[in-house]
């Protein structure tokens, strides 16, 4: 039998935990886009370098935001705003 990896261990970070708490956070009006992604791509970072991982390509963190940002469920983009819908 293998042995599963824990979270911390494995070095993973939950982006729509954090993107879903940050708007939460915001409250109603939501935040910027831009506010947004600096700060979850700044706690991903920290959380890959405490993971174990070393460095870290701010590039791939930022596509890897955006694309977590689009499959969350109840998350609406209006312009430059990112607005936490209620379900």
């Amino acid at each position: 039998a293998k042995k599963k990896k824990k979270r911390e261990d494995a070095g993973s970070f939950r982006w729509k935990q954090a993107i879903r708490s940050e708007l939460e956070r915001a409250g109603p009006a939501g935040m910027k886009e831009k506010k947004l992604r600096k700060v979850v791509v700044a706690a991903a970072a920290a959380a890959a370098v405490t993971g174990g991982s070393g460095t870290v390509d701010e590039a791939a963190l930022i596509a890897r935001f955006n694309s977590k940002l689009a499959k969350i469920e109840g998350c609406r983009r209006d312009d430059k705003r990112v607005i936490l819908i209620d379900r």
